[in-house]
């Protein structure tokens, strides 16, 4: 899930995307329902964030997993496919390929995820592909950045998708049977900051997250379609 413009962009997997108008958060209203360019059986669409390049493109870098990536040039009623950028086998990850990719707002490719056996979160920063090459790769030589966190089992507590933005990585977890939470890392110390539990607030299983203003739009994959969480100091 992401937002830009007052409007929620829903993914879901093999790329199906579905577009709100979200002024009244109370009340979304169903815009369109339509293939992405990347529309195919293997794109997962776990995570997603917009950002906007130098020269004023809006660009939603869609992770599609399995060391994918793909780049949308997307409105509420249609999107084509820009760029797709492959993970490459990187030692600093422990050659996982089971992280999210996305851009954050500070222009640099963020990645966070497991480790292939799901005991260890993997967290890196790296350079972003030129955006003119339609194939792209990231390679160990693009890492600038990265650190683990070794006390973590995916199967207490599955690892979702997530944002980056003003020096914080918001990674989602849980589903109905493990547990819920959304982690807040300050990516300069690589210290988690906040956790917030989800249990008692959120039965359904939690996907996403996005940042509307002082609120945190917490996507969720079945039930309500998303829950609105204050942010406070």
């Amino acid at each position: 899930m992401a937002i830009s413009d007052s409007v929620l962009y829903r993914f879901y997997t093999t790329g199906m995307c579905k577009t709100f108008d979200i002024r009244d958060l109370e009340r979304p209203a169903e815009i369109a329902t339509f293939k992405l360019g990347s529309y195919n059986d293997s794109n997962h669409a776990n995570s997603a964030q917009f950002y906007t390049d130098n020269e004023g493109r809006k660009l939603l870098y869609l992770s599609g997993m399995g060391g994918k990536c793909y780049v949308e040039s997307i409105t509420p009623t249609s999107s084509s496919l820009v760029q797709t950028i492959t993970l490459d086998k990187i030692n600093y990850l422990q050659n996982s390929v089971r992280v999210n990719m996305i851009c954050g707002d500070d222009g640099y490719m963020w990645l966070f995820g497991i480790d292939n056996k799901g005991d260890m979160l993997v967290f890196a920063r790296a350079n972003r592909p030129d955006i003119t090459l339609k194939e792209a790769k990231i390679t160990q030589s693009d890492i600038l950045d990265y650190w683990y966190r070794t006390d973590y089992k995916y199967l207490e507590s599955i690892s979702q998708g997530g944002k980056f933005y003003g020096g914080n990585l918001f990674f989602v977890f849980g589903s109905q049977t493990t547990d819920r939470h959304l982690d807040v890392y300050n990516v300069c110390t690589h210290e988690m900051v906040y956790s917030v539990d989800l249990n008692e607030a959120v039965t359904e299983e939690p996907e996403d997250c996005d940042i509307l203003g002082n609120k945190i739009i917490l996507s969720v994959d079945s039930g309500k379609g998303y829950y609105i969480l204050e942010m406070v100091n």
